[in-house]
């Protein structure tokens, strides 16, 4: 979440007109994230979120959309959207895709426990279990080939050991057989600021805007190297607890297990990449957040090791 394309009162009170959600009594971006334009809306029936989406088109959103949907309708806590008075979903604000949304209840939890780590292992699998019979016909294009463009692109702006560890680790990637595991809806950045707790329930997942079809095990690579980071360090008591509650829903296969080290670097090099990319060709916004790309060094070098 983050704030590129900037609304204004007189703006969102004629917009609002259109839904059924009360009077605007309240209204704020929000920081957090950096992919799409994020305000919090409080009207006289409640809270809301406005996402005005900057990169996914008019053409694309229904897939996303229709997703929701369906995760709620199978009891997976997620974002619904807000259907206007003509029974639409999407909308266009400032020539932006435009989608209101209901509040989920709940917080985010920055420094997360053993049992924070258990319930979101449990909650991710009941996402790729619950899901495969929904199609969902968008896959992933932050895959290695995206991570060798992407590296290729920012190249010259990179010190020659970034360079060095970037190539070296694509080349390893790229040259890995992996042999055959489940596949399906994956999540792709079901981080720690995109799911909310109530005590250690999980109350809601944000965010599936990177949902794509995938390696299984890739979505529990990249859970793993948010959640169980500790002090700069992955903490393998996370780790299993992660495991331990997402296989109370899907035991794993042994090729997952014996290739999981092989997807913590894949996904750990992923979002190093995009980080990168971020922090030396922002977008310019009103609000925005620039996330740290040495957290991802980091942990690609300990999965390395």
């Amino acid at each position: 979440m983050a704030v590129y394309t900037r609304v204004t009162h007189a703006q969102l009170d004629k917009f609002i007109q259109n839904y059924n959600i009360g009077q605007v009594t309240g209204f704020e971006g929000i920081k957090d994230g950096i992919d799409n334009s994020n305000f919090l809306i409080t009207t006289t029936k409640g809270n809301f979120i406005l996402t005005l989406f900057e990169s996914l088109s008019l053409e694309q959103l229904p897939d996303y959309l229709e997703l929701l949907i369906y995760l709620n309708s199978h009891k997976i806590a997620c974002p619904s959207p807000v259907s206007n008075r003509q029974s639409i979903f999407l909308s266009s604000l400032n020539n932006k895709p435009a989608v209101i949304f209901k509040c989920l209840p709940g917080v985010a939890v920055k420094s997360p426990d053993i049992l924070h780590c258990q319930a979101i292992g449990e909650q991710l699998a009941k996402i790729h279990v619950w899901s495969q019979n929904h199609h969902f016909p968008i896959s992933n294009n932050r895959n290695l080939a995206w991570c060798e463009k992407t590296w290729t692109t920012i190249q010259p702006q990179l010190n020659q050991i970034d360079y060095m560890l970037l190539q070296d680790e694509i080349d390893f990637q790229l040259s890995f057989s992996l042999p055959e595991m489940p596949e399906g809806l994956i999540h792709g950045d079901l981080f720690r600021d995109n799911a909310f707790f109530i005590d250690h329930k999980v109350s809601g997942i944000l965010d599936f805007y990177n949902a794509c079809t995938d390696y299984w095990l890739l979505d529990i690579a990249i859970t793993i190297n948010d959640w169980c980071m500790e002090n700069d360090k992955m903490n393998h008591k996370k780790i299993n607890s992660l495991l331990s509650g997402y296989e109370k829903i899907r035991p794993l296969m042994t090729n997952e297990k014996h290739n999981l080290t092989v997807f913590l670097r894949r996904a750990a090099l992923r979002f190093w990449l995009s980080r990168l990319d971020h922090q030396l060709n922002p977008k310019q916004g009103q609000i925005t957040q620039i996330k740290n790309p040495l957290t991802f060094k980091n942990i690609l070098l300990q999965h390395r090791r």
